[in-house]
């Protein structure tokens, strides 16, 4: 009866506590534990190995260095529950001789997760056979089959075993999903760059036999820009990507997995700042600054009866208005992304009342080149009351508008020296804006260096007020792009009251512009320009992001992207937007066409469109991926196992994509 009694009392304490047992080994003991004292149906727990060595010694991770074999943990559970993968905690570097080895020396735990299906009932068994090596001066292999009895519950029970699950979870790492990194092959090394405000002061690579582990990796940091290198044991043997765990000076540690990029020259300032002013040279060639710079052949115009100080000083307020334009935007998108917000160039566009307010200063430029109100004698003095002055200010407004209408555009070569640009130094990044900006306004401090440039140009007479009013008629149909723009960004109702509100507005810069009421003008242009300007800038913002319809494009997620990489299959992907000019155009002419489409469907590839109309972190880090911070980028992915994609240049013509469609 007394030994009934005792069998009952154990059945009993084994059905509602968990129960293991641990396994002592020669210099180390062995353990299955949970995080939890019962499991509960449907719902998930923490399970996991706990090794103990000796002190001074140790057990190895997944790659082991240059010695020894890492440890392997093989799970057994019933058909009505599942675990994850095993999850290996931050190793450290174990010296023994000349080698170096990466493990775990004293108290460690590898934990996964064990999820119970919703039917479970009864005790759970749990069974874990692990594999190790334990060494000091020596080494000992051991093996052990461990068990664990779950018993079935309905609110979890923390275990004794719960601090050391939370602190080994403290000590695991997380997934790169900061500052886009670069991984690039050259000679015996491989470099990692990337941006951050923490210091590397490690990298455990994942790949055994591939790079050296002695000694450490060189870590080079200058401000937030860091290069991690590690050395190649041979020069010919490079990784097709790099796995492994990059650990920060506050000790944590991200896992990265990044494929390794050709080798390539190392990237001269010098070369970027030629690419810089070569590409704000072409910026004026762009179609979405043409309005603008109708503005300023005008202003030539009247400029050729000035003198040579009156063109020069023109020029110069001209150039100093896009500087001090480009340095205000590169300020406020390092500013964002120093808060750790994704942006890239253009970031202000995907502002719907960025853009209103950009299409009420059109609104107020198209109808003073209509003459239907003045600011002192100067057309480009736009807002501003001023004298003969006035004409050099707006120069310099010029300037600003000229910037603002330019950021949509993406000339040749500004792509690689924008992407240059962000991933260096704040001095670097203003360095290279500044010299896009005096690529920018070169034609016309050109035209001012030599005057007689400019006698060439025809002389000034009444048909240049005909001309003038003809010119706000590219002005009236930038204000409809920006609509058509902001129209993508938010919803009907908020578009129609910006119409009308702009509509009010013009009416007001009218009122304004009559003579012999003036009481009564003052007060009907007040109130009608400041109710438009209240009403069409109120309660403006983005609308959620729409899923573009089954057909050719796909929307662009990186979930997608994936699957079609591991499924081998072509892609293409067009980073757009609705406000860059330059990618409608390569749609219109191009992408849309139906030859390039019939190609792409006979080649197998997959569409997939990231719109950054609206910003958007993944897309932005994508971009950053390839060196790139703004649109039009397209990227060509062959489907061949270890190719690496290829950027396509940001003017598209046929022909170039039915070249790279023929790589296939």
């Amino acid at each position: 009866m007394l030994c009934r009694s005792f069998l009952l009392l154990g059945t009993f304490l084994l059905s509602s506590v968990a129960f293991s047992k641990v396994i002592k080994q020669p210099h180390i003991e062995v353990e299955l534990v949970a995080d939890a004292q019962t499991y509960i149906a449907g719902e998930a727990i923490n399970v996991g190995v706990r090794y103990k060595t000796d002190p001074h010694w140790h057990i190895y991770w997944l790659n082991p260095g240059d010695s020894g074999e890492p440890a392997q943990i093989d799970w057994n559970v019933p058909e009505t529950a599942s675990v994850g993968s095993n999850q290996w905690p931050q190793p450290k570097r174990i010296a023994v001789g000349a080698l170096t080895n990466y493990g775990y020396e004293g108290e460690t735990l590898v934990a996964t997760e064990l999820r119970a299906d919703t039917g479970s009932t009864g005790p759970m068994a749990v069974e874990a056979t692990t594999k190790w090596l334990v060494c000091n001066e020596e080494c000992i292999p051991g093996k052990a089959t461990l068990s664990l009895l779950l018993p079935a519950g309905k609110s979890g029970t923390s275990s004794k075993w719960k601090s050391l699950f939370d602190k080994t979870r403290s000590q695991l790492p997380t997934p790169w999903d900061s500052q886009p990194l670069r991984v690039a092959h050259a000679g015996k090394e491989v470099r990692l760059d990337f941006n951050s405000p923490m210091a590397p002061t490690d990298f455990f690579p994942l790949q055994e036999g591939i790079f050296l582990n002695t000694p450490a990796p060189t870590i080079q940091s200058s401000g937030e820009s860091h290069r991690v290198v590690l050395s190649l044991k041979e020069e010919n043997t490079v990784p097709q990507k790099v796995d492994g765990l990059l650990v920060f000076a506050d000790g944590s540690a991200k896992s990265i997995s990044q494929a390794v990029s050709a080798p390539r020259s190392e990237a001269s300032l010098l070369s970027m700042l030629l690419f810089a002013l070569i590409g704000g040279f072409l910026l004026n060639l762009m179609p979405c600054v043409f309005p603008v710079l109708s503005i300023k052949v005008l202003g030539f115009f009247e400029q050729s009866r000035a003198d040579k100080t009156h063109a020069a000083a023109h020029s110069v307020s001209y150039l100093f208005g896009i500087l001090v334009s480009f340095w205000l935007l590169v300020a406020g998108l390092l500013i964002v992304r120093a808060g750790g917000t994704h942006i890239g160039w253009g970031f202000q566009l995907q502002s719907p009342i960025f853009l209103a307010s950009l299409s009420f200063i059109f609104v107020a430029v198209g109808m003073n080149l209509l003459g239907a109100y003045d600011v002192g004698g100067s057309f480009m003095g736009v807002g501003q009351n001023l004298s003969q002055k006035s004409g050099v200010a707006g120069s310099f407004f010029t300037g600003v508008l000229a910037t603002l209408v330019a950021t949509p555009c993406t000339a040749p070569f500004m792509g690689v020296a924008i992407g240059f640009a962000l991933s260096q130094p704040g001095w670097v990044t203003f360095l290279v804006f500044t010299a896009i900006g005096v690529g920018m306004a070169s034609p016309y401090v050109i035209l001012a260096a030599f005057p007689k440039l400019i006698a060439y140009l025809p002389k000034p007479g009444a048909w240049m007020e005909t001309f003038r009013q003809f010119l706000a008629f590219p002005i009236f149909l930038t204000v409809l792009w920006i609509l058509s723009v902001i129209g993508e960004q938010t919803d009907p109702h908020r578009l129609f009251v910006l119409r009308i509100s702009l509509l009010v507005f013009a009416m007001g810069l009218w009122a304004y512009g009559k003579t012999g009421w003036r009481k009564w003008q003052v007060i009907f242009a007040v109130v009608f320009v400041g109710a438009g300007l209240a009403v069409g800038l109120r309660d403006l913002k983005p609308s959620p992001k729409v899923q573009i319809a089954e057909g050719e494009w796909q929307t662009f997620s990186e979930e997608r992207l994936a699957e079609l990489q591991a499924a081998n299959v072509p892609i293409f992907i067009d980073f757009t937007a609705s406000w860059c000019i330059t990618c409608q155009v390569n749609k219109q002419a191009v992408l849309d066409t139906q030859p390039i489409l019939d190609k792409f469907k006979e080649k197998g590839v997959a569409l997939l469109l990231a719109d950054w109309t609206n910003q958007d972190e993944v897309i932005s880090k994508r971009l950053e991926s390839f060196g790139r911070n703004g649109v039009p980028l397209y990227v060509f992915y062959s489907g061949k196992a270890g190719s690496e994609p290829v950027l396509l240049p940001q003017i598209l013509t046929k022909e170039t994509v039915l070249k790279a469609l023929d790589s296939i």
